[in-house]
């Protein structure tokens, strides 16, 4: 390939980015949307949400927690992108608590401040939340890496949005820890949708890989949107039982 055809093709790959991450940036706005103004943000506004489905909430953080390790683990093995490989590698010293008290200690804090205990003789209560987690877990590192980086991506993104909305409606419970849901609320707007974001820029540069990561937001993003799904039926149940 000559230098003008070189030239010629760094032109075409910069004018793509260019008319192509406004396009991912709408859909991550757009599922930011639905979450946004999902019924369950009225309830969690009120503070009228039972605790027993703000126990499931934090149950499912948990073991979300307790999973998003290993299957950062198993996806870092089955990728190549350097900065793909970079921002994952980054965010899995960061759950861990490589340079400070990892993500796992903090949900843990958080669920015992609500008398939820994760030792020994109580694993089996978390046992229900786990099925459709683990299946992620395993599944997701079947996915060629556009289509991870833009699950990574909407979930960093959209992470923090969920959080805010849900540290509503525990705000007013005595002696709560919500340290696990302030990192998150700060750490991935900041830092963790950063560095996917760098990684999906990076993999435009390749021919077809939009679709991919397109791909990868919509399952990602219909994945989140399922936790206020569920957990609003639940809610409307309760409250209709017991009105």
């Amino acid at each position: 390939m000559s230098n003008q055809d070189l030239c010629l093709s760094s032109a075409n790959n910069c004018l793509n980015k260019i008319e192509l991450l406004p396009l991912i940036n709408d859909e991550i706005k757009n599922y930011i949307g639905k979450l946004s103004s999902h019924p369950i943000v009225k309830f969690c506004i009120d503070k009228t949400i039972p605790h027993v489905v703000l126990k499931d909430f934090a149950k499912l953080q948990f073991v979300d927690s307790t999973l998003w390790v290993p299957m950062l683990a198993l996806i870092k093995d089955k990728i190549h992108s350097p900065k793909l490989l970079k921002a994952v590698k980054s965010n899995l010293l960061c759950e861990a608590g490589a340079n400070g008290i990892s993500h796992v200690s903090l949900c843990q804090q958080f669920i015992e401040s609500l008398g939820i205990t994760p030792r020994y003789g109580h694993a089996l209560s978390f046992s229900e939340y786990s099925g459709h987690p683990l299946e992620i877990m395993t599944g997701i590192q079947d996915y060629p890496e556009t289509v991870i980086a833009g699950w990574l991506l909407i979930a960093e993104s959209l992470v923090p949005t969920l959080f805010k909305i849900f540290k509503m409606a525990f705000e007013n419970i005595s002696n709560i820890d919500l340290r696990y849901l302030d990192e998150h609320i700060t750490v991935d707007a900041d830092e963790h949708a950063l560095w996917m974001y760098e990684a999906v820029e990076e993999l435009l540069l390749n021919e077809h890989s939009f679709s991919e990561i397109m791909q990868g937001i919509d399952i990602g993003g219909r994945m989140i949107l399922c936790i206020p799904d569920i957990l609003y039926s639940k809610t409307i149940r309760i409250l209709k039982l017991n009105s």
